[in-house]
């Protein structure tokens, strides 16, 4: 449960909501921002740890990743970035709050609770829920409004840190300019490229995700699942519910055996595929499949690079895509192989299920979690934290840096 948290999965060998005390969901939701606010740290610092420490290479490292040119900035950005986080979190929490019915809680501190809970699960795209039976619980099934906070959550999460952090220079900018054009009377010297072209590119992979995931939902369950609401814009709520929270969430309003088998595939594919780098989900990273993709499209074409905005792609990222997908792919087989092995009395969709939700960090479940194994369980926990730290980083953890030669081998091209 607790490595489940931290690795913000979802996971759940037991049902929270009735076996924790209010005490034990403070812990659980206390391990969620831990875990969602320390990507930055938790990934950057187990991959670079033994390397000597906060370096200057990590710095500029931090600085990469957090699109800051300047070492001294990275520290600010940081906290700013944790401030917005949780000014995200309390607006959500605030609106999920208002979207409840008074009259399942006890007392209105329990709603509150209630409220922020779901609000950092929400934003850290953990999965964990304290309403029992989950979503599909018949008050909050179809309570679309709250649905609709949760997943406003769940996407402001999914864009990632650094994202998050372009758009408030952006606004920030935006307004700076009104204020000195408007108030000031005088002119304003903008600054350029203030939306960084990594941030348009996760921002149009993350809409096309979202869209071909939230119409294949509907179309696939729309005479299926889709039939117990009653309503048209209640039936797309809950496929846009549904799309989102399985690329990394683990929310699910729908209960996942009843679906068609077409439309599980589809959720495997979205779990892999994941959301954005730098985010409080997991999966390869819509940015990694994209990447992939497009690099075959250009390779078909006959084109030497991969080129969007104006920009070509570096061959490193190319070659780093790939090789983040292969090792998920090992990853995920191992971890299915392993699983057949410790729980040769479960079914092996269900198993193949529950491990790429484990690596990917998704915590959605076919409903075998509570009745695997004790070795089964290990083999989650590792999965999990693999899937969280990602087996790139590991590697390079682990592997020591090979010195660079003063000499090129000649070129060599490999038949395919």
């Amino acid at each position: 449960m607790a490595t489940s948290a931290v690795c913000i999965t979802g996971l759940s060998v037991t049902d929270i909501s009735t076996n924790f005390s209010l005490f034990g969901q403070s812990v659980i939701m206390a391990l969620i921002q831990i875990g969602g606010l320390g990507i930055m740290t938790f990934t950057g610092f187990f991959g670079y740890f033994f390397s000597g420490g906060f370096s200057f290479k990590n710095q500029l490292m931090f600085g990469e990743i957090l699109g800051e040119d300047k070492l001294n900035s990275v520290i600010s950005t940081l906290l700013t970035i944790i401030f917005i986080t949780l000014l995200f979190e309390f607006i959500g929490g605030i609106i999920i709050f208002f979207t409840l019915d008074s009259s399942l809680f006890e007392s209105v501190g329990d709603q509150i609770f209630f409220a922020a809970f779901h609000a950092i699960s929400g934003f850290c795209n953990s999965g964990f829920t304290i309403i029992k039976d989950g979503v599909t619980n018949d008050a909050y099934r179809f309570n679309y409004n709250f649905q609709l906070a949760v997943v406003s959550m769940l996407i402001l999460g999914s864009l990632g840190f650094g994202t998050i952090f372009n758009f408030y220079k952006l606004v920030k900018e935006k307004i700076n300019s009104i204020w000195c054009k408007y108030i000031l009377k005088r002119g304003y010297r903008h600054k350029p490229m203030v939306f960084t072209f990594n941030s348009r590119f996760i921002v149009l992979c993350n809409v096309i995700v979202i869209v071909l995931a939230t119409v294949s939902f509907f179309y696939m369950e729309k005479e299926h699942t889709l039939l117990a609401d009653k309503s048209t814009y209640g039936q797309w709520v809950s496929s846009i519910f549904m799309a989102n929270s399985a690329r990394s969430a683990g929310f699910n309003s729908i209960d996942l055996n009843f679906i068609n088998i077409p439309t599980l595939i589809m959720i495997v594919t979205i779990m892999w595929i994941g959301v954005s780098p730098g985010s409080t989900g997991g999966g390869v990273k819509v940015t990694t499949v994209a990447i992939a993709l497009m690099n075959i499209v250009a390779l078909a074409r006959g084109k030497e690079s991969i080129e969007i905005y104006k920009r070509r792609i570096a061959s490193e990222s190319v070659n780093k895509a790939f090789a983040i997908i292969l090792l998920s792919i090992l990853t995920i087989s191992f971890s299915f192989i392993l699983l057949n092995f410790s729980d040769p009395n479960q079914e092996m969709m269900p198993l193949l299920f529950e491990s790429v939700s484990a690596y990917t960090t998704c915590g959605l479940s076919l409903g075998i979690t509570p009745n695997l194994s004790a070795t089964g369980k290990i083999i989650l926990m590792l999965t999990m934290f693999v899937g969280r730290v990602g087996m790139l980083t590991l590697l390079v953890a682990f592997i020591k840096n090979t010195q660079n030669k003063s000499y090129i081998y000649p070129t060599e091209k490999i038949l395919f």
